[in-house]
């Protein structure tokens, strides 16, 4: 991942490990210089009257860019694509904005968010078609209890998968922690 992100960008410092803390004690001593944030500016105007919900800027004539196939991870709504010579920019109605790089990571981090949150409801219910299936042996349903068990049994071989899928894609530290 190091490698990685020095690639595609242009940090002040790549540095060993067993330097970084003298790096950062003599950086802490000495005041932050302004860095410019660079933001395209053409067509922004119409950004704008996009992010105001001014539909002319989207269905006019005179766009800054053309409906993507991806949804905005923030807000769902459709992302246009913005060309600015070799550079490509995403960027929804509302404001939210994405180089591709970035795009990248926060749809994999919104599929993560994704795959969490499913493998949390599918033990949940897990939890309740045991519960619903011990109630129903309490009632002499063995059919129905039999039905509740099936049930959880499938579910568990998904959520199974799913924490499969996400441990595995997670760091070596990270999978010791996730699985305790």
């Amino acid at each position: 991942m190091p490698a990685h992100a020095i690639e595609n960008d242009s940090p002040d410092y790549s540095l060993p490990v067993a330097e970084i803390a003298r790096l950062l004690v003599r950086l802490s001593k000495q005041a932050a210089r302004p860095r410019p944030i660079e933001i395209p500016l053409a067509g922004l105007d119409k950004d704008v009257k996009a992010a105001e919900a001014d539909m002319s800027a989207i269905n006019g004539d005179n766009k800054t860019g053309v409906p993507s196939a991806y949804s905005c991870p923030e807000c769902n709504g459709v992302l246009w694509e913005v060309r600015q010579g070799e550079n490509v920019c995403f960027r929804c109605r509302v404001g939210h904005a994405y180089a591709l790089n970035s795009l990248g990571t926060a749809k994999s981090a919104a599929l993560e968010g994704a795959l969490w949150t499913a493998l949390r409801c599918l033990e949940e219910r897990i939890s309740l078609e045991r519960r619903m299936a011990d109630s129903a042996l309490a009632k002499t349903q063995p059919r129905s209890a039999e039905q509740f068990r099936q049930s959880a049994d499938e579910k568990q071989k998904q959520a199974a998968v799913i924490r499969d899928m996400l441990v595995g894609s997670m760091e070596p530290e990270m999978r010791r922690t996730a699985s305790e």
